[in-house]
C-alpha cells in the first residue's frame, strides 16, 4: 500500500507537469506515444501489482505511513529531481526552437482547439511534431520508469526485482527504447511516433545525461533518505542486494525474452547493417541454448541430480 501511494503520488504529478508544459506551449503529446509509452509500461504495472511475498518473514519491519520521513522526503526528493531534470530539458528544447517555431506550435494548437470545439473529432487528436515536445516525451517516459524502479520495496520482505522478470525486462526495454529514440536508431520509429531529429550531438548527450539523472539521482535519494531515517531496513536491504548472483537477473521464463530480445535486433541489424547487433543476437542465441545447471536434456530418461 505505501509503495503505492509513493508510485500514484509521483506519477500523477509528473504527468500533470508534463502535460501543463505542453499545452502553454501550443505542443501535446501524439496518440502513437501516448499508446507506445502505454504498452511499454502495462507489462511493467501488472508485473508490479502480482509482485508476491517472500517465504520467508524478515526480522525487520516495513515502514507503516507514507508520512514517516524517509518515505515523506523521499517523495519530495525525487519530484524535485524529477522536475529539475523537465524544467531543463523544456529550456533547452525552447532554446533551440527559437521564439518563431514555438509561436507557430502555439497558433496550430489553438487552430486545432477551435475545430475540436466545433465537432471536428481529428483535430482533437492532430499532433504538430516538434523539439519541445520529443524532448519532454522522452525525458517524462524515462521518470514514469525511474519512479516504479526506485519505488519497489522488494527484498526483504517481498520478491526482488531480479525475482519479477516480467517487471524487470519490461523496465530495461523501456529504458532502451528512449535510448533508442534519443540516438534515433530506427528513424522509422521516431517518425512513427511525431519525434523530430535533434539539432545536434551535444544536445542529444544532453538529453541523455538528464535521462541518466533523473533514474541515478532518484535511486541515490531514496537509498540516503532510508540510510538517514531506516538505517535498520537499509542495512537488510544492502544484505539482500550483497547476497544476490549474476544468475539471479536469468530468470526461468528467460528463453522466451530472450526470443523476443533476438528478433528485435536481427530486425534491427537487417534494417541498420550494424555488426554489433549481429553479434549480440549470436550471443543472445548461444545463451538461450546453453542448459543450466543441473538440468537434463529432454527425452534422456535420466532423472536430475
Amino acid at each position: 500500500t505505501v509503495q503505492q501511494q509513493q508510485i500514484l503520488t509521483l506519477h500523477c504529478l509528473i504527468s500533470a507537469y508534463s502535460m501543463s508544459v505542453l499545452s502553454l506551449e501550443g505542443s501535446r503529446s501524439s496518440e502513437a506515444q501516448l499508446i507506445a509509452s502505454g504498452i511499454l509500461l502495462s507489462p511493467a504495472s501488472i508485473a508490479f501489482s502480482f509482485a508476491r511475498p517472500l517465504d520467508r518473514l524478515s526480522s525487520v519491519l516495513p515502514l507503516a505511513s507514507i508520512f514517516h520521513p524517509a518515505l515523506f522526503l523521499s517523495v519530495l526528493g525525487q519530484l524535485a529531481i524529477h522536475a529539475s531534470c523537465m524544467i531543463y530539458a523544456t529550456k533547452l528544447a525552447k532554446a533551440h526552437m527559437g521564439d518563431e517555431a514555438i509561436a507557430a506550435a502555439v497558433a496550430f494548437a489553438r487552430k486545432a482547439d477551435k475545430l475540436a470545439e466545433a465537432g471536428d473529432e481529428e483535430a482533437a487528436s492532430s499532433h504538430k511534431p516538434n523539439l519541445l515536445n520529443t524532448m519532454v516525451f522522452l525525458v517524462e517516459t524515462a521518470q514514469q520508469v525511474a519512479v516504479m524502479l526506485v519505488n519497489y520495496k522488494g527484498r526483504p520482505w517481498m520478491k526482488g526485482v531480479t525475482e519479477n522478470p516480467g517487471l524487470l525486462y519490461s523496465l530495461a526495454g523501456c529504458v532502451a527504447g528512449v535510448t533508442a529514440a534519443a540516438w534515433e536508431i530506427v528513424p522509422q520509429l521516431n517518425e512513427y511516433l511525431g519525434l523530430v531529429p535533434l539539432p545536434d550531438d551535444a544536445t542529444r548527450y544532453t538529453l541523455l545525461g538528464l535521462i541518466a539523472a533523473t533514474l541515478v539521482g532518484s535511486l541515490v535519494w531514496d537509498r540516503l533518505c532510508v540510510l538517514i531515517f531506516a538505517p535498520r531496513i537499509f542495512k537488510s536491504q544492502v544484505d539482500e542486494i550483497a547476497a544476490l548472483s549474476i544468475g539471479d537477473f536469468w530468470g526461468p521464463n528467460s528463453a522466451k525474452y530472450c526470443a523476443a530480445a533476438i528478433a528485435g535486433a536481427a530486425w534491427l541489424y537487417y534494417t541498420e547493417g550494424n555488426m554489433l547487433l549481429l553479434g549480440m543476437v549470436y550471443m543472445l542465441y548461444r545463451r538461450t541454448q546453453t542448459p543450466a545447471p543441473g538440468a537434463v536434456p529432454v527425452g534422456t530418461g535420466v532423472p536430475p541430480q
